[in-house]
């Protein structure tokens, strides 16, 4: 396996991306997990009454399946607290770059870590 410095001298652009996202992807996804957990915890009330949820994917009935984008959809819906929905639609942003194998840009990446720390 060479090095990425090695790969990003001979132009492997897409290797050196790939494995940053791998890196992000391992680090950050868990923190997204942990943060998902605790709004939907904190708004259990608001989102319990909205079950069943009707998705694309089939219907969710566990407030611990809510993901991040119905749990930012529905904070913003409800009026919640501007600094909980920013959180929410931040980990929602962050989650879909993850999820479509893009790494985060350093602009992304600052305001997620400034966020959550």
């Amino acid at each position: 396996m060479q090095h990425s410095a090695a790969l990003a001298i001979i132009g492997k652009t897409d290797e050196v991306l790939h494995r940053l996202w791998t890196g992000q992807l391992t680090v950050i996804y868990p923190v997204i997990e942990e943060h998902r957990r605790r709004l939907a915890a904190k708004y259990d009330c608001l989102l319990t009454t909205l079950l069943p949820i009707k998705t694309d994917y089939g219907d969710i009935v566990s407030i611990g399946d809510v993901e991040i984008g119905l749990i930012a959809f529905h904070l913003i819906r409800s009026n919640a607290p501007k600094a909980d929905c920013e959180v929410a639609v931040l980990l929602k942003e962050v989650r879909n770059a993850l999820a479509h194998f893009e790494p985060l840009s350093p602009e992304l990446l600052r305001r997620f870590v400034a966020t959550i720390s």
